[in-house]
Formats: C-alpha cells, structure tokens, sequence
C-alpha cells in the first residue's frame, strides 16, 4: 500500500511540472504567481536616508554620549519604533522647508520620547548609509549632516 501512494505523488508532481510548463510556454505576458520575473527587475537604491536626534549631553541617561535614540535605551520596544517614525515626520517636515511644522513636531517628540531627561542638549540629524553596510553596522553612516541643535532646562 504504501508503495502506490509514493507513485501517486511522484506522478501527481510530474502532471503538475508538465501542467506549470505548458502554462508558462503558452503565456507569454507574466502573470503572478504563475510566472513573473519582474519579481526580480527592481534592486532598491542601496544609498538610504533617515532622520534620528544624537543626545550630547543629559542627565539621567545612562548610555554613553553622544548617543543617537535608537541606541539610548530611554524607551521600550514600541515606544521606541514609534518615535523613530515621529523623527522621520520631523525630518521630512525640516527638508520639506517647513520649520513651523518641524519645530512643533521636534517639541512634541522632546515632550514625548525625551521627557525623563533633564538639561538636556541634541542635535537633529540626517544620516545617509549604504542599506547593505547597515545590515551589519547599526552606527555605519556615510554622512551625518546636523540639521540643528537644541536645548531644554
């Protein structure tokens, strides 16, 4: 008995690669799933952007300065993704030309994500990195452009 079912499922395999092969010769446009090489056309630019806060001076932070927030511990997991998305907005927002909206964004964050620290100094940063070399390296920038310095207490 179990000899016939492993002929059944090598001829139900070679029905199915004959079926995949007659389908993929008599359709010439790529269709998804059964056949599309594009899939594979599109490499991502491997120069990529972000925007993070570098904290140069701080009381009550326990990392090494300067630090960038990824790096600084001061947030739990969620909270930590959270405010590396409000960072890219302020980012955006500062290249954008738009300070009125970036000087908000920025305080907003500061009362959020920096609240425990105080006199407190940070630079806002956009850092350009080679998306390979940062798999590996998670401080590996190509350059660190300070897009301003701020301040509390």
């Amino acid at each position: 008995m179990r000899r016939r079912q492993i002929e059944w499922v090598v001829r139900g395999t070679l029905v199915f690669c004959l079926l995949y092969a007659v389908v993929v010769l008599a359709v010439h446009d790529e269709k998804f799933p059964i056949f599309s090489w594009n899939l594979f056309s599109n490499a991502p630019n491997p120069i990529g952007t972000d925007y993070s806060v570098r904290v140069l001076a701080a009381d009550g932070l326990t990392a090494p300065l300067p630090v960038y927030y990824e790096r600084s511990g001061l947030q739990s997991g969620g909270q930590e993704i959270q405010g590396y998305a409000a960072l890219q907005e302020i980012g955006r927002a500062f290249d954008n030309g738009d300070r009125g909206q970036a000087n908000a964004l920025r305080r907003t964050f500061e009362s959020t994500y920096l609240n425990e620290l105080t006199h407190l100094r940070y630079e806002l940063v956009r850092r350009t990195f080679n998306i390979r070399d940062r798999v590996e390296c998670d401080s590996c920038f190509i350059k660190a452009t300070v897009l301003g310095t701020y301040g509390t207490g």
